[in-house]
């Protein structure tokens, strides 16, 4: 990647980009993502920064049990098609928090605000005041995302070539300040089926027993 535009994204740009996760317009987005800075000559800035989603979520919880509700109930198409040939969506529209309904437990976010569509499923007929209780519930959330202070879930760094990073996608948001000068990267992807696969052969665990 290097800021040419040659994919219709801001990611090919020196703009900065809030904390959001990728590919929030598959049907499953991509699991592991690795980001690789191959150079970064002649300009300052692009300092990166991974939010834990998962943790915002919980903190939203605690603040407004409503709102995160309806981070949990209310279903929103995301799309892709700033290329030529390209018009990426979901199979169906799904919500912001991914729950598991036997467990509870929140097993994904899908937050990008850049890919959101308010395109509603079904007829519709939502009313006003849900939509307005969405945004309000969105407000919340995006402000706990901004939260420097919370180290709980905002930390902020500076890559450097040969030093590659790698995060869950289903977690993790990342972002990125604006930047000057001519700086290039690389990354991949990696199915998050395929990821925890690998962890239970391997035995990995987590506190709680669970992976």
């Amino acid at each position: 990647m290097t800021a040419d535009l040659s994919s219709k994204d801001t990611a090919y740009t020196e703009v900065f980009l809030p904390p959001h996760n990728d590919t929030t317009y598959f049907t499953l987005p991509i699991g592991l993502q690795m980001f690789h800075l191959l150079s970064h000559e002649r300009g300052t800035g692009g300092e990166s920064q991974l939010v834990n989603g998962i943790a915002a979520a919980h903190v939203l919880k605690q603040k407004d049990a409503d709102a995160f509700d309806v981070l949990c109930k209310t279903k929103l198409m995301a799309h892709a098609s700033g290329n030529e040939g390209v018009m990426l969506e979901p199979v169906s529209a799904f919500s912001v928090f991914n729950v598991d309904p036997i467990t509870d437990r929140l097993v994904s976010v899908r937050w990008n605000p850049a890919d959101r569509t308010f395109v509603l499923p079904g007829d519709h007929s939502t009313h006003a005041e849900d939509v307005e209780k969405w945004y309000d519930a969105a407000e919340k959330y995006q402000n706990i995302l901004n939260d420097r202070t919370n180290r709980s879930t905002f930390y902020e760094f500076k890559l450097q070539p040969g030093r590659p990073v790698m995060f869950d996608n289903w977690k993790l948001m990342h972002g990125r300040s604006s930047f000057t000068g001519s700086r290039k990267m690389c990354g991949g992807y990696i199915d998050h089926d395929y990821f925890m696969s690998t962890c239970r052969a391997l035995g990995f665990k987590h506190q709680n027993g669970q992976l």
